[in-house]
C-alpha cells in the first residue's frame, strides 16, 4: 500500500533527523542506560533483532516505566536494514528516541502509521498497558 510505504519513509526520515540532532540513542548498553535515566520516550527495535537483547530491554522498560508517570512506547515495524540506512549506522538494532524537538512530529507520524500496521509485533510481550502516552 502506497500510503503505508510513505508513512514508513516519513517515520524513518524523522529518525534520521533526530539522530543528527542527538536525540537518538543507539546500541544495547546505551539504550539500557537511557531507559534507567528516564529520558527515553520511544524504544525502536528492529523487527529482526534477537529475542534475548530485545526481551532484556523491554523488561527493563516495563520495570522502570512502572515507577514513572510515562513509560517508553515501543515501535517494532522497521528492519535492521531500514533503520541502518535511515540513520547512517552499520547495525541499527536497539534504538531509543529521547524527548526533544522531533518527538511531537514523531508521535503524530507513528500514530498515523499504526493505522496501517501494528507498532508492536505479536509475541514481543510489551503490552498496551505498558505503553503510556509519551509527552507532546
Amino acid at each position: 500500500d502506497t500510503v503505508c510505504l510513505l508513512l514508513r519513509r516519513r517515520c524513518l526520515d524523522l529518525l534520521g533527523m533526530a539522530r543528527r540532532e542527538g536525540e537518538i540513542i543507539s546500541g544495547f548498553e546505551k539504550v539500557m542506560a537511557g531507559i534507567r535515566s528516564g529520558k527515553v520516550a520511544w524504544l525502536i527495535e528492529a523487527t529482526d533483532s534477537a529475542d534475548d537483547g530485545r526481551s532484556k530491554i523491554l523488561a527493563l522498560a516495563r520495570a522502570v516505566g512502572a515507577a514513572q508517570p510515562v513509560s517508553p512506547k515501543l515501535c517494532g515495524v522497521f528492519s535492521n536494514e531500514d533503520l541502518s540506512l535511515a540513520l547512517g549506522l552499520e547495525n541499527a538494532v536497539h534504538l531509543a528516541l529521547v524527548n526533544g524537538k522531533r518527538i511531537r512530529r514523531w508521535n503524530h507520524e507513528v500514530t498515523r502509521l499504526s493505522g496501517f500496521v501494528p507498532l508492536v509485533p505479536p509475541g514481543w510481550n510489551y503490552t498496551e498497558g505498558a505503553q503510556a502516552t509519551a509527552p507532546d
